[in-house]
């Protein structure tokens, strides 16, 4: 029998906790065990045990994620109470089937962890809470007996109403993760970590190699182009092709290129000097741009810059600068919503923006620039949101999921849990990596949803520890597989709604099949449109529509740029259709069946010419 700890008082309100003995030591031994190239179950299991119990809130991430998944010995001895002050006590031990209540312990992990300000904690309670994964409505950590039952990763989406009470305390711990997340907006990896997908990593891969070998060879000889594009290679970084971030040599190439007369590397130095202050070089490349065939956008900017460095006119530079902003440019946006705003930062010390402040305004901006992907304007949008809205519920889980994007985008124990796992499926350590993905996952990254999917679909090794604790037998991982394509389904994956509702059509639970099916037709998936105007024409998962399915078919063939293969299959079952019911579903259809008719025919007798000359 494992051993028991005493128990771990916590309050909901304050997230007071019994001290913490050496937290970030619990936490390494955890990740060291349980994720680390010398993985050791057991030990793993023990030390999220020890740290749980000593109050670390990263291992309170770690048990939740195991209790989700339904690991038999953490589903065992993880107990909690919750007493009617509010109060959250937690135990690892075992406790007899009377003694135990129908708690939803993941996501009391999760909150506590969230309590301890851990960030994966957060984004995990938060995702939940979001994705409408919860349990219980006004006491969300309470559920039904069968549903306490089921693990969590197996949990259907539902209304999303049940977390409101929720997420006031998920906001306010929300908020501390996204700044973080937001700081590190210049450091943050490249996109080859974000958005890596196994299933074509070595395609994809060797496809960059190949096109970076040549370019690199083509950037030898001195080809203008070739250099602008090792250039931003190397300002951004590229883990697929092994090249850090060198900003200097970047630098170095850009001017190289722009001596040639590119307006695009001229501008692209100017951003390269402006973000390190470099007045010299911002006036030099300010000007080939201003000179230039750049765009109009580009050129107001460099005005601005002229203004700002050159003759310090405070406000034409802030008239050309809100220009740029109006045009597009996010950072002019950015600055301006900043200036609206009323911040007083050191870039806005020599600009003058006309009307400012104005918090409407502001507000306006930060909205420009947080859809094109400015972490900071986003978490001031989320700000000045909750303060201008009456709609506290709505706007408090819209907030929430800002601040969550923004969190999986930027924050650097993402980012670094996406580069591991990316690191040990290239190097072969597919268990290390399916880890890496389930836990991801728990945070709510859509990337990571797939990939766990696809590593659950290969199935486990026979030696691995981590499994699929729901199937029947070793190796045999399907039951994972479809939470997974589930998760991608509920999070907008399109593929992975047809995926789900293949699964469920060959499960015979039709409903759910047409239900998925008719998800993703109206996500804009013509394969989906196809799929739910078959199971119209046959009444599987839904009341029989033939005009309906008619319908769908027409238009699909009215559609010339889909799929050949598609209007095809469009066209075959409308010729179905005729013969079996008599219906004519359209006049494309009767045009198009005439063509095929009589080029089957022309085909027909070709065959019959070319049998016929083979005899003699």
């Amino acid at each position: 029998m494992a051993p028991a700890w005493p128990w771990l008082a916590l309050l909901f309100a304050c997230g007071g906790s019994a001290p913490v003995l050496d937290c970030e030591a619990l936490q390494s031994r955890v990740e060291l065990d349980l994720h680390g190239h010398n993985r050791n179950w057991k030990k793993a299991i023990a030390a999220v045990a020890n740290g749980a119990s000593s109050g670390c809130g990263r291992c309170f991430f770690y048990l939740g994620a195991l209790l989700a998944l339904g690991e038999p010995e953490v589903a065992q001895f993880a107990r909690f109470r919750v007493s009617r002050d509010g109060g959250i006590e937690f135990q690892w031990a075992s406790l007899p089937e009377s003694q135990t209540e129908s708690l939803d312990r993941p996501l009391l992990a999760y909150y506590i962890g969230a309590e301890k300000k851990d960030a994966f904690s957060t984004l995990a309670l938060s995702n939940y809470m979001l994705k409408g994964l919860m349990l219980g409505a006004t006491r969300w950590w309470q559920g039904s007996r069968n549903q306490i039952g089921v693990p969590a990763i197996s949990r259907i989406p539902h209304e999303h109403g049940s977390g409101n009470s929720l997420c006031p305390v998920v906001l306010r711990a929300l908020e501390v993760v996204a700044e973080t997340a937001a700081s590190n907006e210049d450091k943050g990896s490249d996109v080859s970590v974000l958005q890596f997908y196994i299933r074509n990593a070595t395609e994809g891969r060797r496809a960059k190699k190949e096109l970076q070998d040549w370019m690199l060879a083509r950037s030898r000889d001195g080809w203008g182009p070739a250099k602008y594009v090792q250039s931003a290679l190397f300002l951004h970084g590229d883990e697929d092709l092994g090249v850090p971030r060198n900003t200097s040599h970047a630098a170095m190439l850009l001017d190289s290129v722009a001596q040639d007369g590119s307006a695009e590397a001229s501008w692209a130095a100017l951003l390269v000097h402006a973000r390190r202050s470099n007045a010299s070089g911002i006036l030099r490349y300010a000007e080939q741009v201003r000179d230039s065939d750049a765009p109009q956008l580009q050129k107001v900017m460099a005005q601005h810059y002229l203004h700002l460095y050159g003759s310090n006119n405070a406000s034409l530079a802030g008239v050309y600068l809100l220009t740029a902003a109006d045009l597009g440019d996010p950072n002019a946006q950015q600055l301006v919503a900043h200036a609206y705003a009323g911040l007083n930062v050191p870039e806005l010390s020599n600009i003058k923006i006309p009307g400012a402040p104005n918090e409407a305004r502001a507000l306006q901006y930060y909205g420009l620039a947080a859809r094109q992907g400015r972490p900071v304007s986003a978490i001031n949008a989320v700000s000045l949101m909750l303060r201008r809205s009456s709609d506290t519920s709505q706007s408090c889980r819209a907030a929430a999921a800002t601040l969550q994007s923004v969190a999986l985008s930027f924050h650097p124990d993402v980012l670094s849990l996406h580069s591991d796992a990316r690191r040990n499926f290239l190097e072969s350590h597919e268990e290390a990596a399916l880890i890496h993905y389930v836990l991801l996952s728990e945070l709510g990254s859509m990337s990571s949803h797939i990939n766990a999917a696809d590593l659950w679909a290969k199935g486990t090794a026979e030696q691995w520890h981590f499994r699929c604790w729901r199937s029947a037998g070793l190796g045999i991982a399907r039951e994972c597989e479809l939470d997974y394509r589930r998760r991608a389904a509920a999070s907008g994956d399109v593929d992975a709604m047809l995926d789900v509702a293949d699964a469920y059509l060959s499960s015979d639970e039709t409903t759910l099949a047409y239900q998925w099916a008719s998800l993703a037709s109206t996500s804009g998936s013509t394969r989906a449109n196809f799929s739910v105007a078959y199971l119209k024409q046959h009444g599987v998962g839904t009341a029989q529509d033939v005009d309906g399915a008619c319908k769908t078919y027409c238009s699909l063939l009215h559609l010339d740029t889909e799929p050949l293969l598609v209007r095809g299959m469009a066209l075959f079952q409308i010729a179905r259709l005729r013969v079996a019911t008599g219906v004519e579903c359209c006049e494309a259809a009767e045009h198009s069946l005439r063509w095929v008719s009589h080029w089957a025919a022309v085909f027909g007798l070709l065959l019959s010419a070319g049998a016929a000359s083979s005899f003699f």
